[in-house]
């Protein structure tokens, strides 16, 4: 078995994604800004008899010593047996130095991790997944297509934004979300970054002028995968069910780019049960993660 470090290419990087639909913290775009905002910046790319098996992004950030996360990863090419994983990580574990944090992104790892002699600390998360294509009305819950219809009915149109202007606006409402809501997030640094870095990643939209939106959202496309990544609706967007129209709308459009897969983010009923009826009101199933593990 082969461990490259730091020699795959963007666009070698991005056609193995593609094969596996990339998670967003091991797209190629998501390492260049958490590099541009001062990380170390870490991609390795492991082969057996000639073919690539797995890739791995990992992201390094100094707390009072080296800490390497490797967030919604490896990525395993062509779905490799538990032995071959085990010995991947095995691989990962002894050639790298600090403190070591591995957040597999699919459920069914526990075997692997602990053949290679990982620690479970947290358990794991659950993420809400879109499937993107024909079906997509079809799947939405009764109460959620209502209010789309509803809100089609009045009249409203999401709009595509033409400039950055919108998308730094919406930046500062997520700021100002999260600090008045308690929680943290990417800052708007990174979405500026990731902005300049791949602008043709991102689908943008809004209802209301673009002076006074009512609501807006941000998508961001890696390979055949779309993440949900900011959203902000005012008084006027959620009693117009505004989030429904645009949802609906990048859906749709995200499709027709090749798009097959919408990650709409965590799914958390006990401290946002209102977000999560959202996110499976329009049809999304739920997908455990791996946890979170440490090298012990």
């Amino acid at each position: 078995m082969e461990l490259l470090w730091n020699e795959t290419s963007r666009q070698r990087w991005t056609e193995l994604m593609g094969r596996s639909g990339a998670p967003f913290a091991q797209s190629w775009t998501y390492g260049e800004v958490a590099g541009a905002l001062g990380a170390g910046v870490h991609r390795f790319e492991i082969r057996e008899g000639g073919r690539t098996i797995a890739l791995a992004q990992g992201v390094e950030r100094w707390m009072l010593r080296p800490v390497l996360l490797f967030t919604m990863g490896p990525v395993w090419i062509d779905a490799p047996e538990t032995e071959t994983r085990a010995e991947v990580l095995r691989m990962l574990r002894e050639r790298l130095t600090g403190f070591l944090v591995v957040t597999p992104g699919e459920e069914g790892s526990r075997s692997g991790m602990e053949a290679a002699r990982f620690k479970d600390v947290m358990t794991p998360a659950t993420l809400a997944e879109v499937a993107l294509g024909d079906g997509f009305r079809a799947n939405l819950h009764q109460k959620w297509r209502n209010r789309l219809v509803t809100a089609e009915k009045s009249g409203a149109k999401p709009q595509r934004a033409r400039d950055l202007g919108m998308l730094y606006w919406l930046s500062e409402q997520d700021r100002r979300q999260q600090k008045s809501r308690g929680y943290r997030a990417l800052p708007p640094a990174f979405t500026a970054l990731w902005a300049e870095t791949d602008p043709k990643s991102i689908s943008l939209y809004h209802t209301g002028p673009a002076g006074d939106p009512t609501a807006a959202m941000l998508f961001l496309r890696h390979g055949k995968t779309a993440t949900y990544h900011i959203g902000w609706a005012g008084d006027e967007g959620r009693k117009t069910s505004a989030h429904n129209l645009i949802l609906a709308r990048a859906a749709r459009e995200l499709a027709d780019k090749g798009v097959t897969r919408l990650n709409l983010g965590l799914l958390d009923t006990e401290t946002a049960p209102g977000l999560a009826r959202f996110k499976l009101g329009a049809g999304a199933r739920p997908q455990k993660t791996g946890g979170t593990w440490v090298r012990w």
